[in-house]
């Protein structure tokens, strides 16, 4: 009897509890929610914080799934210490936690209770001998305000985290009805998106990339475009991110790959194409085989694509993407690394896997006029030098930037001084006229300085 009954509470602890932190899981939190929802009159309301750590996948990826294990456990921890007695924590699976506040808090005491836990979840872990650093972003909803069921209140306050995270990461956000309505504009954005893909809606348009010295193209990035059959315009800012969210990016990535690719084999022999690759379609889609599949029904010459990464795609399973890169490199074609400076930048990645090409992320470009700046450019220029990659300097646009960039030696440049995105037949005519020369951003030509 004794053992029957040890081993049914066992049973009864596993189904309500999570294994790796000891909280309770999504199950028991969901059923605390409902008793809440159903004691609405009686209670006055409740409010549920949806919390997902930031740059914690990073964590697995570089230090290994045990450690970041571990990691939960202190955010675990972390949580249960700063939340008042009565306050449910539970982990809902991954890198997410969800708190229920069991009253109804004045707007100013919530913001209050979002900002300490940030800051206490963003403070460094020791982690066996690793020092770690994360944060955390926070959507909240509040019953019966935002919903009166468990299901409703738990999908607005993931609305908000969503919210949050897309200003930024390391803040919160309280559910409000326009990002419902946002989340609606989404869903019909996938849905037109599908349908855009079997209607042609979608076009390859491409902006040169330019020696300071000589205007000469030496490459044209491809930069996808959706003008819809009603004539309207949607930003790729807007489409490409949900596109991401639903997988789509894969097929459309491969799409554009293979337009770009016939369309760059019309060119002159000595311009290249630089395709950008997410990191959904790098590590979910058949990469070596759709480029291998796209330079042969082409006839463009491996050596004159580029593959474009940016430094999510590299840190996101190292291992596997080192492959991928090796398995490229045979084939002829280039790899360039995008947005360098914007994100986790790390030297090792230009040690450790076989770039042809940096490009600086257009941020530095535009406070050039600040010695910070100016000196990580001057830095990234020399080290580029030093290990024989070639460098891009993104977002470009007056002659200021270009006159400093150029008095620091030869570098490749991209952006409006010389020209923005152009459809395929615009571009031709572009390339049929020669060198480029830089114009007065807004379009008029300028006058023909020597920048070198």
């Amino acid at each position: 009897m004794t053992e029957t009954r040890t081993a049914a509470r066992k049973i009864e602890h596993m189904a309500m509890f999570d294994s790796l932190t000891g909280l309770p899981n999504r199950f028991q939190f969901r059923n605390k929610i409902q008793e809440s929802s159903d004691k609405l009159v009686e209670s006055g309301g409740f409010t549920v914080l949806y919390i997902d750590l930031d740059r914690f996948k990073e964590v697995n990826d570089t230090l290994g799934h045990p450690v970041g294990d571990k990691l939960l456990g202190q955010v675990a921890q972390r949580l249960r210490s700063t939340m008042q007695k009565g306050n449910m924590v539970a982990r809902f699976g991954g890198d997410e936690f969800v708190v229920l506040l069991d009253q109804v808090m004045f707007m100013a005491g919530l913001d209050t209770l979002c900002k300490n836990l940030i800051e206490q979840l963003s403070k460094p872990y020791r982690v066996d001998e690793h020092m770690i650093i994360i944060g955390a972003s926070i959507g909240t909803a509040t019953a019966p305000h935002d919903g009166r069921t468990a299901d409703d209140i738990i999908k607005r306050a993931d609305m908000a985290l969503y919210h949050a995270k897309a200003n930024g990461r390391g803040t919160f956000s309280h559910f409000t009805i326009s990002m419902d309505e946002k989340a609606r504009e989404r869903r019909e954005i996938e849905s037109e998106l599908r349908e855009a893909i079997k209607n042609n809606e979608l076009e390859v348009f491409y902006q040169p990339i330019v020696n300071s010295r000589t205007g000469r193209v030496t490459a044209c990035e491809a930069l996808l475009r959706w003008h819809r059959a009603d004539g309207t315009f949607t930003p790729p800012s807007i489409f490409i991110p949900i596109a991401e969210e639903t997988g789509q990016i894969v097929e459309i990535g491969n799409w554009v790959l293979n337009r770009a690719c016939q369309d760059a084999a019309t060119w002159p022999d000595d311009i290249r194409v630089a395709v950008n690759f997410s990191a959904v379609q790098f590590h979910h889609g058949k990469v070596v085989e759709t480029v291998k599949d796209a330079l042969k029904r082409s006839g463009l010459a491996p050596n004159r694509l580029e593959v474009e990464v940016t430094e999510t795609t590299v840190i996101q399973d190292a291992d596997a993407t080192m492959v991928t890169f090796e398995e490229l490199n045979k084939l002829g074609t280039r790899l360039a690394l995008d947005d360098f400076g914007s994100g986790y930048s790390s030297l090792s990645y230009l040690n450790r896997f076989p770039f042809h090409k940096i490009k600086i992320d257009r941020s530095f470009v535009r406070e050039l006029d600040d010695p910070k700046s100016a000196a990580v450019v001057s830095a990234v220029r020399h080290l580029s030098e030093i290990l024989g990659l070639s460098l891009v300097v993104e977002g470009v646009e007056t002659l200021d930037q270009l006159i400093i960039l150029s008095a620091g030696g030869a570098c490749d440049i991209q952006g409006f001084l010389f020209s923005e995105p152009k459809p395929y037949a615009e571009l031709m005519t572009v390339l049929a006229n020669g060198p480029l020369q830089p114009r007065n951003y807004g379009g008029a030509p300028a006058k023909k300085q020597n920048v070198a």
